[in-house]
């Protein structure tokens, strides 16, 4: 089962060491470009992303108590994910069998590939396919329900949040700096949005949604720590979209509410 930490435990590990500036910018430009393209196209770029983060996670469990299934918790992460380029239902008719599954798997015969001597845990099997899933296909939701426009908002945002929270965060004694900055980052935002972007953007909407941001992408970082085996276990792809994992979806249906579409 997914272990209880301390908070202070669950801050993920801050690498400066190589190029991690560059590779969250190569990052943030793909996903950006992928959006622009259209939904499917975001559905499979992060897609990818979730299997590989997923893999991770799963691969952090080993030797663990309480290891996931790791076919059903990579195969649950991608297809969510993937289900987003198609409809919200979609997502909510894939997420609904991934977790029938990794009910079942504990009962799935020794010889079934993913399955060790010891039974794997449904909660961990499930917390990592529906989470990483759901911010997986969060992206594309947006892109395909609300428009071009809301949906780089949503990455313009999270991309803010996050490298405002690592860039302050990685050089600085308090944890609450980090995430203070990432506030920052999130209001400088919404700013630009609603000054710029009127319609859909009205009233309230760009503070309420930078609001989002600002609590849930760092909280986003917590959660993925607590999907993970060991807190300091290496996992670079569960590292790129912890910041969707809670931000993605709640974002998105809050926005899906506020925006004058």
């Amino acid at each position: 089962m997914v272990p209880a930490l301390p908070w202070a435990q669950l801050r993920p590990p801050l690498d400066i060491d190589g190029p991690r500036i560059r590779l969250g910018l190569a990052w943030a430009a793909v996903s950006v470009g992928a959006v622009l393209v259209g939904p499917v196209a975001t559905a499979v770029v992060f897609a990818g992303v979730a299997m590989g983060a997923a893999g991770q996670a799963c691969r952090s469990w080993r030797r663990q108590p309480g290891r996931p299934n790791r076919v059903v918790a990579i195969c649950g992460a991608t297809g969510i994910a993937l289900a987003g380029g198609v409809a919200p239902w979609a997502v909510a008719v894939v997420s609904a069998f991934a977790a029938a599954v990794a009910a079942g798997a504990r009962f799935l015969p020794p010889g079934v590939p993913g399955r060790t001597r010891r039974e794997s845990d449904v909660r961990t099997t499930a917390a990592i396919a529906l989470l990483i899933g759901a911010g997986g296909a969060a992206p594309a939701v947006a892109r395909d329900q609300l428009g071009a426009t809301a949906a780089l908002v949503l990455l313009v945002l999270v991309h803010a949040v996050d490298a405002s929270t690592f860039i302050v965060g990685s050089g600085a004694r308090s944890p609450w700096e980090g995430f203070i900055a990432g506030a920052a980052g999130a209001g400088a935002v919404g700013l630009a949005v609603a000054a710029l972007l009127v319609p859909p953007f009205r009233g309230a909407s760009p503070w309420l949604l930078a609001l989002v941001a600002a609590v849930l992408v760092p909280a986003g970082g917590l959660v993925a720590t607590a999907l993970l085996g060991r807190p300091q276990a290496r996992a670079p792809a569960l590292r790129r979209i912890d910041s969707f994992l809670l931000a993605g979806p709640v974002w998105t249906l809050v926005a899906s509410v506020v925006l004058d579409l």
